[in-house]
């Protein structure tokens, strides 16, 4: 086993997570889950929030993808 396989595995994990609840938001479109784009526009709405939604995913994208 190298040392990576750990690392994959967790990206299967999410990748996996992400089209299941991608599936969960189309399969049950009007009943009360929001879509990923709805729950996005409403987290970018506000001035601060949107500072803060793009500090995070700078935040996530140095640490994750800097290795």
């Amino acid at each position: 086993m190298s040392a990576s396989t750990p690392f994959y595995v967790v990206w299967g994990l999410l990748g996996a997570a992400a089209v299941g609840l991608w599936w969960l938001a189309r399969a049950t479109q009007g009943r009360g889950v929001a879509r990923p784009t709805e729950v996005l526009a409403r987290l970018s709405t506000g001035r601060h929030a949107r500072l803060v939604l793009v500090v995070g995913v700078m935040w996530l994208g140095w640490h994750l993808f800097a290795r």
